[in-house]
C-alpha cells in the first residue's frame, strides 16, 4: 500500500515545471494534501499584520491551502508561500510568524507545514519549491527546519513521495481527522531526516561491501603481485608477519581504499551536478549544451554508455576522475597532455568526448589524482568494473537519494543527503567492521561521529574563550556576538573600533582538531568564521576569496586514518563551493595536504630509516628536536629552509607555479626533508648519548643523499608539518576535538584499521599495542616534564583521551583555549585525578558540561564538554579565585543563545549563598535550561586535597604542593541536587566518609570460577556413581554430590565446600541465608599429601582434575601456593554490590560459613557493636542519592559501578550520632531483614517502570505512597538528621530523578534496556 501510494504522489509532484503557474502548483500540493492526508480543502489568505516588514517585502502569495478539523485538538495547517529571498534569516523569520498565526505559541509543537515557492526575483522566474517542516519546542523559542527541496530540473523525489506516503499510510489506519498532536508525531516518525540517514548508510554500506569484495575477487591476484616485499615488516624479527599473511592485509586494506575512493568521488559528481556545476555549458559549443543533462549528469553518462558501448567505469568514470576532472583546461592542456588526449580520444562516445574535453571543469585538490597505497598506484591495477554492478550502484542507488551541497545547521537541514553524510557512513562502517567480541561491546577504535548542535556549540564556546582573551571587547558583546543567531544579529552594536578588533582577531585565529576524524569540527569552525565575517558587515556575504583564505589561514586537521582526512577534505570542498552561484576560476578546489594531515597526533617525533631490509624507528629527544626548530626559526640564515617550506605550502594550496611549473606534493616533503637536514646538522653539535649521535648520523647520510629509498615519507612532526603556528605563534589559539574514547586495555597503533590489525600475529599484536602505549604514556610525561617544567606520573589505565588532554593543552599558546568532548569517566574515575591535577596546575579550568543525553548513539559511553584556556608559565602551579563551572545543561544543545550562553559563563561566587562540601565553598544557580555549581579554582584545589600557600599580591594566586588525592567532580558537583548540600549542612558533626570508621575490602577473586565454584546436585536421582568409589554417596558420609560448569560432576567432602554469594542478584532480601544461595566454594587449603594420609581422596581427585585441565598454569593461579588454595576474609558487617541498576542493595550475612565474590565488596566497621548503624546508613534511602553521585555512571547501558575507593567515601552516620536511636534501629530491623528488596521505583510508591521509564515520575512520590517497611528505616534517619517533611521528600524525589536520569541517558538511542 505503502509502494503505491508513494509512485502515485511522485506522479503528482512530477507534474510540478519550473512554468508551472502559481495557481496550479498550489492545486497539485493541495492536492497530495487533501486526497493522502485526508486533509480539508482551504483557501484563505494570511493577514499581513501578522508579518514584520522584512518578512512582508519578501514574500508575495502567502495563504492556507489546507488544514485539519478535527472533532477534539487543535488544527493543523498546509501553508503555501511565495518568495524571492532564499536565506536562512528569511525563513527563520516567516516560521515566527507562522508559529504565531497558527497559534503553535500555545503548543508544544508547530502545527503546520510550509511550501515555499522560490522565485529568482520578485515577479521573476521559478527556481524550486521547498517544503518545510519546522520542528519547534516552545522552551527553545525558535524552530529547527527540515527542508525538502523540489526542483523541476532533477525531480529527485523518490524519498519526499515515500515519507509522505507512510504519513498517508498512518493517518488511514486511524479512521478519524487526527488533531495536530498525533499529526505531529507521525511526521516526526517519518518525515525527519533520521529515518533517511539510517537507509542510505544501510544502502550505502550494501553497495561498498558488494565493491570491495568485487575488487578482492577480481584484482586480488594483481594486487598480490604489487604488495611490497617490505610491507608490515618489523622491527622485532621474532615477530615477523609471513609474507602471505602482509599480502593478505595488503590486498584488503587496497580493496577498502578504493572502494572508499570510487565513493567518495562519484558522490562528489552527485554532490556538484545538484549544483549544475560537473559541466561549464558556456565553454561547449551551442548544440552541446542542450544534449547535455548537467543536473542528472551521471545518469546522462550511463545512457551513453549504453547507447556506445564499453566499459562504463574504464571508459567513462574513470577518465572523468583521473584526466577530465584532474587536468586543466587553460592554454588546451588537456589537448596538449600526451596521455589526456590519447585516453579522451578513446571514450566511444563523441558527445562524451567533446564534454570531457572541453566542458568538465579543473577540479584540483587530489581528490581525483591516483590514489596510492604504499607506494602502490591503484589506479593503474583497477581499471575496469563490472557494468552490472556498478548500474546497480547507480540506479539503485545513488539515483533514489536527493543530494544537497548545504550541510545541517543549528537552524536548518535538508532532508537529503549532505556532505556531513561521509562521516556518519564512514564511521558507521567503523564501527560495524572493528566490533571485537560480544555483539554489545564498544567499537575499540572509540571514533563516534558528533552531532552537529553539540560541534556548533562546541565552536562558539571556544571562539568565545579566545576573542576573550586576544581582544579588547567587552565580554557581553562577545557573547551576544558570538552566540545570536546571525539572523537575528544587529549589526549596529558595534562600534567601528570594536568591529577592527574582532576582525583582526579572526584573521589571525589559528584552530586546530588533533583528531579531526571526518572534519565535523573543522566544517564547524569554517561555517562559524564565516558567519562572524558576515555579522561584522551589515548585508555582507563572504566572497569566494575570503572562504579560500580561511581554509587556508585559520584551519588544521590531524587525524592518524587517512580515510577520516579524505572524508574531512571533501566536506572542506564542498563547504567552499556551497552558496557559490557561479564556477569559480579553476583551479577552483585548494590543495589541501598541507592543511589536513595524516598523523599520529600523540607519538613522539621519529623517523623510519630502512636499513638492510628491516625497519628502524629512531626518536628524537623532544626537548633537543624542539628547542632545535626554535633556534631555526630564530636564526635568519638557519631558517631559509623554514621560510621556503612556507612558501612552497602557500602555492602548492592554489596549485600556483615556480618557473612556469605547479608546485607538487613531491616538493613539498623534499622542502620537509631540507629543513630536517639543517636540524640534524644542529643536532649533532649538541651533547647526545653515543647512540643517538649514531642513529642521527645514520638519518642525515641519507637525507643528503636524497636516498629515500631508505626513508619513508616526512614523519608527522607538529612543529615540522605547522611551523607557521608552532614556531612563529608558539602554538594554537584553540584545540577543539572529540577525541577517541579507548579504553586503556584496547589502544593499539591506529595507523592500522582494527580489522587488519587483528589479522597480524597475535605476538605482534601483543607487542605493538604494549609499545605504543608505552610511548605515548612516556611521551605525554616528557612534555609534562619539559613543557610545564613538572614531573607527573600519569596512570597506565588512562582511557587514550586523557592524553589528548595533555597533548591539546601543549598545543595551545598561552591565550589559547581548549574545547573537547570526551567520556565523563575523568570526573570520577582513578585515572581522572591526574587529569584534574594537570587542569589545576597548569590551565584556567572554565567550564566542564554535563546534559541530560547522550551524544553517541554507537557510543556505551556518556559524555562531557570541557572547556579551558592555559595558564602562562609564570602561573603554573598556582590557583586564583577565578570561577570553574560544573554545569548540567537540561535542555538539548539547538538553539542555545546568548541569554543562556551567559548563565552558562556567569561566575556565581559571592552572588548566591555558597554551602561547604568538604572544605570548599559551592555557589548554586538553577533554572528549567541549566544547573551551574560555581567553584573558585583555589577551591577546588583544596577540596581535592592540595595544600595551598598564602595568596601572591602580584600574581593573585596561591602556590599549590602536596599530594593531590582528587574528588567526584561528576557526582558532587555536577549531578548533585539541592538536598545533597542540605544533607551536608545538617549533618554536620554526624556524618563522615565511610572510610574513616570501617574498612571496606574486596570479595575474594577465585582466577578460575569454573573450578572454584560448583552446584550441588539437590535431586537424588542426578547424584552420580563416584569415579573413585564405584558407587553413590549418600549425604551422611560427609560427601556432597556437585558439578562445575567446565563440565565435571562428582564428589567433595562437606568440609571443603562453603555456600558462597556471587552476585547481588542473590541478594533477594536483606538477610543472606546460606540455604537461599545456589552455589557453592571449594575452600581447602590443605597440602596434597595431607588430603592423602587423611584419606580425603575426593578434594584430592577434584585437585588432580583441575591440574590436568591446566588450571596451574593460569596467570590468575600459577604465583597461588598452593594453586587451588582460596583464604575466605573474616564475616564482614554489611555486604555493598560493585555494580548496582535501580535496586539499593545492602546485604548482612546470616552465617559465618558463607563467603563473599569479588563482585561484592564486604564491610567491617572498625568499632564493635557498630553493625546495626553501619547497616542502617548504607540501607537508608538517603545512600541512594550517595551512591549515584559517587558511583561511575560512564557505563553507557545504565549500570554504575562502585570500586572501593568510591564506597570509602560514602557518607554514613558516626555510630555515636545513631546512639539515641538504638531500639528503634532494632525493631525497624527485625522486620527489614526478610523484606524483599524491590527496584527504589517500587520502594518509593512508584509502579514497576517499563523498558523507557516513561511510567516513572518523581512528582508522583508522596511521604504515604514509600512502602511502609521503607519509610520506617528513613523515618529514623531523617530524624537524626533533622530533615522537614519536605526535605525528607525531596530527598525521595531526587533518589528518583537521578536513578531514572541515570537509566534514560543510557538509552536515549537503545532499542534494548536492561534492568
Amino acid at each position: 500500500m505503502v509502494r503505491d501510494k508513494a509512485e502515485k504522489i511522485k506522479a503528482v509532484l512530477e507534474g510540478l515545471e519550473k512554468e508551472t503557474k502559481t495557481e496550479e502548483a498550489i492545486k497539485t500540493f493541495r492536492e497530495i494534501f487533501t486526497k493522502f492526508w485526508g486533509f480539508s480543502y482551504r483557501d484563505e489568505d494570511i493577514e499581513r499584520e501578522y508579518l514584520d516588514n522584512f518578512v512582508d517585502g519578501n514574500t508575495g502569495v502567502l495563504k492556507v491551502i489546507a488544514i485539519t478539523e478535527p472533532e477534539e485538538g487543535a488544527e493543523f495547517f498546509v501553508i503555501y508561500g511565495e518568495t524571492w529571498s532564499d536565506t536562512v534569516r528569511y525563513r527563520q523569520r516567516l516560521i515566527k510568524r507562522l508559529l504565531e498565526f497558527t497559534g503553535s505559541l500555545g503548543l508544544d509543537f508547530a502545527n503546520f507545514i510550509l511550501i515555499l515557492d522560490i522565485k529568482k526575483s520578485a515577479g521573476g522566474p521559478r527556481k524550486f519549491w521547498k517544503l518545510i517542516v519546522p520542528l519547534y519546542q516552545r522552551h527553545l523559542e525558535s524552530a529547527k527546519l527540515n527542508i525538502y527541496t523540489i526542483d523541476p530540473e532533477d525531480k529527485k523525489l523518490r524519498t519526499l513521495a515515500w515519507n509522505l506516503a507512510r504519513v498517508s499510510e498512518e493517518i488511514e489506519k486511524k479512521r478519524k481527522v487526527l488533531p495536530a498532536s498525533e499529526i505531529r508525531a507521525l511526521i516526526n516518525e517519518h518525515m525527519l531526516v533520521q529515518p533517511l540517514t539510517e537507509q542510505f548508510f544501510e544502502d550505502y554500506k550494501e553497495y561498498y561491501l558488494k565493491l570491495k569484495d568485487w575488487i578482492k575477487a577480481s584484482y586480488g591476484d594483481a594486487l598480490r603481485k604489487a604488495c611490497p616485499p617490505d610491507y608490515l615488516s618489523t622491527v622485532d624479527e621474532s615477530a615477523k608477519v609471513p609474507q602471505e599473511k602482509a599480502e593478505d592485509i595488503f590486498v584488503e586494506r587496497a580493496a577498502k581504499t578504493f572502494a572508499h575512493t570510487f565513493f567518495n568521488r562519484l558522490m562528489f559528481v552527485y554532490f556538484l551536478q545538484k549544483k549544475g556545476w560537473i559541466v561549464d555549458r558556456a565553454t561547449l559549443r551551442k548544440e552541446l549544451r542542450e544534449k547535455v543533462d548537467v543536473k542528472n549528469f551521471v545518469r546522462w553518462l550511463l545512457e551513453q554508455h549504453e547507447e556506445y558501448g564499453g566499459n562504463f567505469y574504464g571508459d567513462y568514470l574513470r577518465v572523468l576522475f583521473l584526466y577530465a576532472m584532474n587536468t586543466p583546461r587553460r592554454d588546451w592542456a588537456r589537448l596538449k597532455t600526451p596521455e589526456v588526449k590519447e585516453t579522451l580520444s578513446k571514450i566511444p562516445s563523441p558527445t562524451v568526448r567533446d564534454v570531457f574535453l572541453y566542458g568538465v571543469p579543473y577540479f584540483n585538490g587530489g581528490l581525483f589524482s591516483p590514489v596510492k597505497m604504499e607506494g602502490v598506484n591503484l589506479d593503474e591495477i583497477i581499471t575496469e568494473i563490472d557494468d552490472n554492478l556498478l548500474r546497480r550502484i547507480i540506479v539503485d542507488f545513488f539515483e533514489g537519494y536527493n543530494f544537497t551541497v548545504t550541510e545541517e545547521t543549528p537552524y536548518e537541514v535538508e532532508v537529503a543527503v549532505d556532505p556531513a553524510m561521509l562521516g556518519k557512513i564512514y564511521e558507521s562502517l567503523i564501527a560495524e567492521e572493528e566490533k571485537a567480541g560480544e555483539e554489545e561491546e564498544r567499537r575499540a577504535s572509540g571514533i563516534f561521529y558528533t552531532p552537529r548542535a553539540e560541534v556548533d556549540f562546541m565552536c562558539r564556546m571556544a571562539v568565545y574563550q579566545y576573542l576573550r582573551r586576544n581582544t579588547g571587547v567587552g565580554e557581553e558583546l562577545i557573547r551576544g556576538f558570538v552566540f545570536t543567531p546571525a539572523h537575528e544579529w544587529k549589526p549596529g552594536k558595534l562600534s567601528w573600533g570594536e568591529i577592527e578588533e574582532l576582525e583582526r582577531a579572526l584573521n589571525e585565529v589559528k584552530v586546530v582538531d588533533p583528531a579531526a576524524g571526518s572534519g565535523a569540527f573543522l566544517v564547524g569552525m569554517y561555517h562559524l568564521l564565516i558567519e562572524l565575517h558576515e555579522k561584522l558587515t551589515e548585508d555582507s556575504r563572504a566572497t569566494y576569496k575570503k572562504k579560500l583564505e580561511i581554509i587556508r589561514d585559520n584551519i588544521y586537521g590531524v587525524d592518524i586514518k587517512e580515510w577520516a582526512i579524505r572524508v574531512a577534505k571533501l566536506r572542506l570542498w564542498l563547504a567552499l563551493i556551497e552558496e557559490e552561484e557561479r564556477i569559480p576560476n579553476e583551479p577552483i578546489l585548494p590543495n589541501l595536504e598541507t592543511k589536513l594531515a595524516v598523523g599520529d597526533s600523540l607519538a613522539p617525533p621519529h623517523f623510519v630509516l630502512k636499513l638492510g631490509g628491516r625497519k628502524r624507528v629512531i626518536e628524537i629527544p623532544l626537548a633537543k628536536f624542539r628547542e632545535g626548530l626554535k633556534l631555526l626559526g630564530a636564526r635568519r640564515g638557519a631558517s631559509e629552509a623554514i621560510v621556503a617550506y612556507k612558501g612552497l605550502v602557500r602555492k602548492y594550496y592554489m596549485g600556483e607555479k615556480i618557473d612556469g611549473k605547479p608546485v607538487t606534493l613531491r616538493d613539498i616533503e623534499k622542502a620537509k626533508w631540507g629543513v630536517l637536514q639543517e636540524f640534524l646538522e644542529m643536532a649533532l653539535q649538541e651533547e647526545l648519548k653515543a647512540k643517538e649521535k649514531k642513529e642521527i648520523k645514520l638519518l642525515l647520510e641519507a637525507v643528503k643523499k636524497e636516498d629515500f629509498s631508505a626513508l619513508e615519507k616526512p614523519p608527522f612532526i607538529w612543529e615540522l608539518d605547522f611551523p607557521d603556528v608552532m614556531l612563529e605563534k608558539k602554538g594554537f589559539d584553540i584545540v577543539i576535538a572529540n577525541p577517541p574514547y579507548v579504553r586503556q586495555e584496547k589502544i593499539y597503533p591506529e595507523y592500522y584499521d582494527l580489522a587488519e590489525f587483528q589479522m597480524l600475529p597475535k605476538k605482534e599484536q601483543n607487542r605493538l599495542k604494549k609499545e605504543y602505549k608505552n610511548r605515548i604514556k612516556t611521551h605525554m610525561e616528557t612534555i609534562i616534564k619539559e613543557k610545564f617544567k613538572h614531573e607527573m606520573k600519569l596512570p597506565g589505565r588512562s582511557d587514550l583521551y586523557a592524553y589528548f588532554f595533555v597533548q591539546g593543552v601543549n598545543l595551545l599558546n598561552p591565550k589559547g583555549a581548549l574545547v573537547f568532548i570526551t567520556s565523563n569517566s575523568w570526573l570520577d574515575v582513578d585515572f581522572g585525578k591526574a587529569l584534574q591535577e594537570f587542569f589545576l596546575r597548569f590551565t584556567h579550568l572554565k567550564a566542564v558540561i554535563d546534559y541530560t543525553r547522550r551524544s553517541f548513539e554507537q557510543a556505551d559511553v556518556n559524555t562531557v564538554i570541557t572547556v579551558l584556556t592555559r595558564k602562562p608559565k609564570e602561573l603554573f602551579n598556582t590557583v586564583g579565585e577565578e570561577c570553574v563551572n560544573f554545569i548540567l545543561l537540561k535542555r538539548g544543545f539547538e538553539g542555545i543563545e546568548s541569554g543562556v550562553a551567559e548563565k552558562l559563563l556567569e561566575c556565581y561566587a559571592g552572588k548566591v549563598k555558597g554551602v561547604e562540601v568538604f572544605g570548599g565553598e559551592v555557589y548554586s544557580y538553577e533554572d528549567d535550561d541549566v544547573r551551574v555549581r560555581s567553584v573558585k579554582a583555589v577551591e577546588l584545589a583544596r577540596m581535592g586535597g592540595f595544600e595551598v600557600g598564602k595568596r601572591n599580591p602580584l600574581l593573585g594566586t596561591y602556590n599549590i604542593f602536596g599530594e593531590y588525592g582528587g574528588m567526584k567532580w561528576g557526582g558532587i558537583l555536577i549531578r548533585a541536587p539541592r538536598i545533597f548540600y542540605v544533607i551536608l549542612e545538617k549533618g554536620k558533626g554526624k556524618l563522615v566518609r565511610l572510610g574513616d570508621i570501617a574498612e571496606v575490602t574486596r570479595g575474594f577473586t577465585t582466577g578460575a570460577n569454573e573450578f572454584f565454584y560448583l552446584e550441588p546436585i539437590k535431586n537424588p536421582i542426578e547424584w552420580p556413581v563416584c569415579p573413585i568409589c564405584g558407587r553413590v554417596h549418600r549425604p551422611e558420609e560427609g560427601l556432597v554430590a556437585v558439578k562445575n560448569k567446565a563440565g565435571w560432576e562428582g564428589y567433595i567432602e562437606e568440609e571443603f565446600l562453603r555456600p558462597v554469594i556471587i552476585s547481588p542478584r542473590e541478594i533477594r532480601k536483606p538477610l543472606i541465608y546460606e540455604q537461599e544461595l545456589k552455589m557453592v566454594a571449594f575452600i581447602c587449603n590443605e597440602s596434597k599429601d595431607s588430603l592423602k594420609d587423611h584419606q580425603k581422596l575426593h578434594a584430592l581427585n577434584y585437585i588432580q582434575w583441575g591440574e590436568q585441565r591446566g588450571y596451574p598454569q593460569r596467570s590468575t593461579l600459577k604465583s597461588r601456593k598452593p594453586w587451588y588454595g582460596l583464604v575466605p576474609h573474616k564475616t564482614p558487617d554489611v555486604l555493598w554490590p560493585m555494580i548496582h541498576n535501580d535496586r539499593l542493595i545492602v546485604g548482612i550475612l546470616q552465617s559465618r560459613n558463607i563467603v563473599v565474590d569479588h563482585n561484592l565488596f564486604e564491610i567491617t566497621a572498625d568499632e564493635k557493636n557498630a553493625s546495626l548503624a553501619l547497616f542502617a546508613s548504607l540501607f537508608a534511602t538517603y545512600q541512594a542519592l550517595i551512591r549515584e553521585l559517587i558511583g561511575r555512571s560512564n557505563l553507557g547501558e545504565g549500570a554504575l559501578k562502585t570500586e572501593g575507593v568510591d564506597i570509602q567515601k560514602l557518607i554514613v552516620f558516626k555510630p555515636e550520632a545513631l546512639a539515641g536511636f538504638t531500639e528503634q534501629l532494632k525493631q525497624v530491623f527485625e522486620r527489614l531483614k526478610d523484606y524483599e528488596i524491590k527496584s527504589i521505583f517500587e520502594e518509593l510508591g512508584l509502579p514497576k517502570p517499563n523498558r523507557d521509564l516513561s511510567n516513572i515520575n518523581p512528582e508522583d512520590v508522596s511521604l504515604d505512597r514509600v512502602l511502609p517497611d521503607r519509610r520506617e528505616l528513613d523515618r529514623v534517619i531523617f530524624e537524626a538528621l533533622g530533615l522537614t517533611e519536605e526535605e525528607q521528600l525531596e530527598v525521595y524525589r531526587a533518589v528518583v530523578e537521578l536513578v531514572k536520569a541515570r537509566l534514560v541517558k543510557a538509552r536515549t538511542f537503545s532499542k534494548k534496556g536492561r534492568g
